[in-house]
């Protein structure tokens, strides 16, 4: 009986120790050798430096976009949040004159750039409720220029006009003068 429990408890050790070694993990194939496998051969110092610099640029442009990328999150938070103060917009087809409204609509951002041409040019235009302008017209301007300075004008930018808390759209004439620096 002795012997049997002796037997038994060995019999046990063994599978208790066989449970706790793990298996030994496969060897990785080797890489290929032979006529399909390219070889590449070792770089000399130039290609070595000028490799090492690419590497360097690329980091760096893999940086700054980075940069950009979240720069431009920032900004569209921003643009989020002043879209969020700003009072409710009509949802009306209808034109106010400047003269009807609480708050008349202002330039922001109003230039031409050289042009060939000096004077004043007189632009009658529509202000929308986002500050963009809308049917453009060019009053005072030599012909050939006209559609030039709609282009122009398209990209102007203005402070939306209110009436009763509300930003409305607004007929307005805007006068700038021309140069040909």
């Amino acid at each position: 009986m002795r012997t049997t429990l002796l037997t038994i408890l060995v019999v046990l050790s063994n599978a208790a120790h066989a449970e706790i070694t793990a298996p030994t993990p496969p060897t990785p194939p080797s890489l290929p050798t032979g006529a399909g496998s390219a070889k590449v051969a070792p770089l000399d110092p130039e290609q070595r430096d000028k490799f090492t610099s690419a590497i360097i640029q690329l980091d760096s442009l893999a940086t700054r976009i980075d940069e950009l990328e979240s720069e431009l999150m920032k900004l569209r938070k921003e643009q989020s949040d002043v879209r969020a103060r700003l009072p409710p917009a009509t949802r009306l087809k209808r034109v106010y004159l400047q003269s009807e409204v609480d708050y008349r609509a202002a330039p922001l951002r109003r230039s031409l750039g050289p042009l060939p041409m000096t004077g004043y040019i007189s632009v009658r235009l529509v202000v929308n409720p986002d500050g963009r302008p809308e049917e453009i017209e060019v009053i005072s301007a030599p012909t050939s220029q006209k559609m030039r300075l709609e282009n122009l004008v398209s990209s102007w930018l203005f402070v939306p006009a209110r009436k009763s808390g509300t930003r409305v759209r607004v007929r307005t004439t805007s006068t700038v003068k021309a140069s040909e620096d």
